[in-house]
């Protein structure tokens, strides 16, 4: 099988559990974040390894800041077309409120997730290849 021209990345925040809804944090979030492959290779990897490189002075760390998220600095390349996020979020008191037996959140984001890749690659003619 040919592989796809888009790589994905998956990450949730939030706890996906349903038992103790703190009502300060009661969303959960899974995001895809697609890239171009040739992208990802010549703009991403080099930005994010030398930001790591100059501020701890190895490529080991894990970056969750504001400029990430916020696509800024030297981050606004994820403002660039070559970069897609899917992202399902479910507020986890309504969805309890809402069904006598509510179902597993991550299983309805994921499903909702994937759904959005499927078509998001099928516009691309990239749905027979692996991604």
């Amino acid at each position: 099988m040919e592989f796809s021209d888009f790589i994905v990345y998956v990450d949730e925040s939030g706890d996906h559990g349903l038992i103790t809804i703190n009502p300060q944090n009661s969303v959960f979030v899974l995001t895809f974040c697609i890239f171009e492959k040739e992208a990802y290779r010549t703009a991403m990897v080099p930005l994010v390894q030398a930001l790591k490189f100059e501020f701890w002075g190895h490529d080991g760390i894990v970056l969750h800041s504001r400029e990430i998220r916020k696509s800024s600095g030297d981050f606004s390349i994820l403002l660039n077309q070559a970069v897609t996020l899917i992202a399902a979020a479910i507020d986890k008191q309504r969805h309890v409120q809402k069904y006598h037996v509510p179902d597993n959140l991550y299983k309805i984001a994921l499903t909702f997730c994937m759904e959005r890749l499927q078509r998001f690659l099928d516009e691309r003619g990239q749905d027979h290849r692996k991604t």
